[in-house]
């Protein structure tokens, strides 16, 4: 009679391979766990600091930390410089195309300039510039701290001024301090929508999910554990005896 019987011997170069595979996916699935976590994180700040009642930027311990600044509410004194306005370009507002008006504030009490978007306006005909009023004189704007986000790829060169209009494809706070050569604060203010001298102000809320990143962990750990059950399976080898019935 014919017997079989599965005996455990790994090979050792299936066993490094399967070892250095489970580690790299279990690694990625750890890593996705951490920025999960940094989102939950952050997530709790912001909604602390949407909570915050509105501030006067000379209230604040440090204007210039930026990280711990954004998506609060400010108020501020101070004007706006028209030789420093730009027109932030293919912006669209209810399917319509336009420009966002980001315009340069003088606050009063450092001198420092500031950008402000203060909204979106409706392209002229053949997408030119809008002409935009600016307002003279001091006063008083409030609005709420971003932080703007560099392009993946700037293909863009320096805007200069001999740019029509001063049209920007996007906005960056290094690109802005050289083109004004002023010393700026490094944080944009979204004028709010109560403030005057601005335009349409529909600023889409922040949200930070972290679900995606949990995904993508649990993905990660379902590849470590499949080459871990591959593994054992090819570890496995079946044996054959023979047994005479006497």
């Amino acid at each position: 009679m014919i017997f079989s019987d599965a005996q455990f011997s790994p090979h050792w170069f299936v066993s490094i391979v399967a070892l250095v595979l489970i580690g790299f996916f279990a690694a990625l699935g750890l890593w996705q766990m951490d920025r999960a976590e940094q989102k939950r994180q952050l997530a709790e700040r912001l909604s602390e600091r949407l909570q915050q009642p509105q501030s006067w930027i000379d209230q604040l311990q440090d204007p210039l930390a930026s990280d711990r600044l954004e998506y609060r509410h400010l108020q501020l004194k101070g004007e706006f410089l028209p030789e420093y306005q730009l027109y932030l370009e293919n912006r669209k507002q209810g399917g319509k195309i336009g420009f966002h008006i980001v315009g340069g504030f003088r606050e009063s009490g450092t001198g420092r300039l500031l950008a402000v978007n203060r909204g979106w306006v409706k392209a002229a005909p053949g997408l030119k510039v809008p002409v935009v009023d600016t307002p003279t004189g001091e006063m008083i704007i409030s609005g709420t701290v971003r932080i703007p986000e560099p392009p993946v790829l700037d293909l863009a060169g320096a805007p200069g001024d001999t740019d029509p209009g001063q049209r920007w494809p996007f906005f960056t706070l290094d690109r802005y301090q050289q083109w004004t050569g002023q010393e700026i604060y490094p944080w944009m203010l979204l004028m709010a929508p109560e403030s005057k001298a601005g335009f349409v102000r529909k600023w889409p809320k922040p949200r930070v999910d972290d679900a995606m990143h949990t995904g993508y962990a649990l993905q990660w750990f379902a590849f470590a554990l499949i080459v871990l059950f591959i593994w054992a399976k090819l570890s496995f080898k079946k044996q054959q005896t023979i047994e005479e019935l006497s």
